[in-house]
């Protein structure tokens, strides 16, 4: 059962984006679930855009105000782990 979740919004340039996709989806996520034991899951989602609601609670989350931290909203990658710990291992991911 997992009881933590990492989530991470990014974006990705459209110059190089399919073999990135790729790339993540045929290598980098079976290895990440074959490497770690205590993740139970991995999923990857597009914004393809949403509706009305889906803008509205993208417009209320919390962002960090240094212009070195990213803001990104095109993609989603989750991760589900048995513990919030997993996150904090210095082997993360």
């Amino acid at each position: 059962m997992d009881r933590g979740i990492f989530a991470l919004w990014y974006d990705l340039p459209e110059d190089g984006e399919e073999e990135y996709l790729s790339w993540f989806h045929e290598a980098h996520l079976p290895e990440l679930l074959s490497k770690r034991e205590d993740y139970c899951w991995a999923a990857h989602y597009k914004n393809e855009g949403g509706g009305d609601r889906f803008h509205e609670v993208v417009k209320d989350m919390m962002r960090a105000g240094e212009s070195d931290v990213g803001s990104g909203k095109d993609y989603l990658f989750l991760i589900g782990a048995e513990s919030p710990h997993s996150f904090f291992d210095p082997n993360f991911p």
